[in-house]
């Protein structure tokens, strides 16, 4: 009887032991096991948009992305230019590149070759926009895989604490919701800066 109040007594000032340890441990961090999320707020930082551009293609995607946007700006630039040169021609001939182009009071045969250019045009405009949207395209699932590769390889990596201290559920929102951020908001915002980077850069062109 007197081993087995022994014994209980030790239990008991073991368990004692073990709750004030686990108090000063839940004081020293606040009561909390699970870290505190960062986020960031506003438009993505500069770093951000250089690391996007370094996984999609570097140098190389970027400046091939600027000449399609230019040249599908250009053709856009060219279809107008070539309407107001065709209404020029109501009553009279003109001559563009040493080519002459008759009068529209001709008649309708006179207008197949103001046509003709037109749709040369339209196709070249088209043939531009298709390139430059699939190399955006392009780009960007070569930067959402290059990141989605990188994570996965560094939580498979981690150390078991990293889970002790990280909710199942913030992982799993950064392979699904983030992941479609990079694959599809910065690809669309990386087009419209390309545009207007295109758009600065046409006038000094001509």
């Amino acid at each position: 009887a007197h081993a087995g109040k022994t014994s209980q007594g030790t239990e008991s000032k073991e368990k004692s032991s073990n709750l004030s340890i686990a108090k000063d441990v839940d004081t020293e961090n606040d009561g909390a096991t699970m870290t505190k999320e960062e986020r960031e707020h506003g438009i993505s930082a500069l770093r951000t948009w250089l690391l996007w551009f370094k996984y999609a293609g570097g140098v190389v995607f970027v400046d091939v992305q600027i000449i399609l946007m230019t040249c599908d700006r250009g053709s856009y630039v060219a279809i107008d230019w070539w309407i107001a040169q065709w209404t020029t021609a109501s009553d009279q001939s003109i001559v563009i590149f040493g080519k002459e182009f008759p009068s529209q009071l001709e008649g309708r045969s006179a207008q197949f070759q103001y046509l003709a250019v037109y749709a040369v045009l339209v196709v070249f405009m088209f043939t531009f926009l298709v390139c430059r949207s699939q190399w955006a395209v392009w780009g960007g699932i070569r930067a959402c895989e290059r990141v989605f590769s990188t994570m996965t390889r560094r939580v498979l990596h981690a150390p078991m604490s990293y889970f002790d201290t990280t909710p199942l559920g913030r992982i799993i929102n950064r392979f699904t919701y983030d992941v479609e951020q990079v694959d599809i908001t910065l690809s669309q915002f990386m087009s419209i800066y390309s545009s207007l980077l295109a758009v600065g850069l046409w006038p000094v062109k001509l």
